[in-house]
């Protein structure tokens, strides 16, 4: 379920030319202020099988409650083309573009017990 995070619709290069690159960077991965709600419900669909597929894996160490702020924190971050192609193509979570692992560790540091945000961060590649 892990592989479910691991790559994203573009690749991590900023848009040549572009002065805010970085605001554009962060802005292709981020859900649009005016999501459809189809494009909402789909996102937090995949961001649930993701943050479920890692409370199956440390059922003892991940509440249901820690799943919900996941969901959150994911969908507040990224757009549902980015978790579409992410659970499609279940790239090596190391490969994700920087700014995409950086929504993926800070949704764990917010959400998860230290010690499994931790273990987290070391397979995302971002300690």
């Amino acid at each position: 379920m892990l592989a479910l995070l691991a790559g994203a619709c573009t690749d991590d290069k900023p848009p040549s030319g572009s002065r805010n690159a970085a605001s554009s960077e962060v802005n292709s991965f981020a859900p649009p202020a005016s999501a459809s709600p189809a494009d909402a419900d789909q996102a937090r669909t995949l961001a649930r099988t993701f943050a479920e597929g890692l409370q199956q894996s440390a059922p003892t160490r991940i509440t249901p409650r820690q799943v919900d702020c996941l969901v959150d924190q994911i969908t507040a971050h990224l757009n549902v083309n980015v978790l579409s192609d992410i659970a499609s193509r279940q790239p090596d979570p190391r490969t994700l573009p920087p700014i995409v692992r950086a929504a993926f560790v800070n949704a764990f540091d917010r959400c998860l017990p230290p010690d499994v945000a931790s273990s987290l961060r070391d397979r995302f590649g971002s300690s």
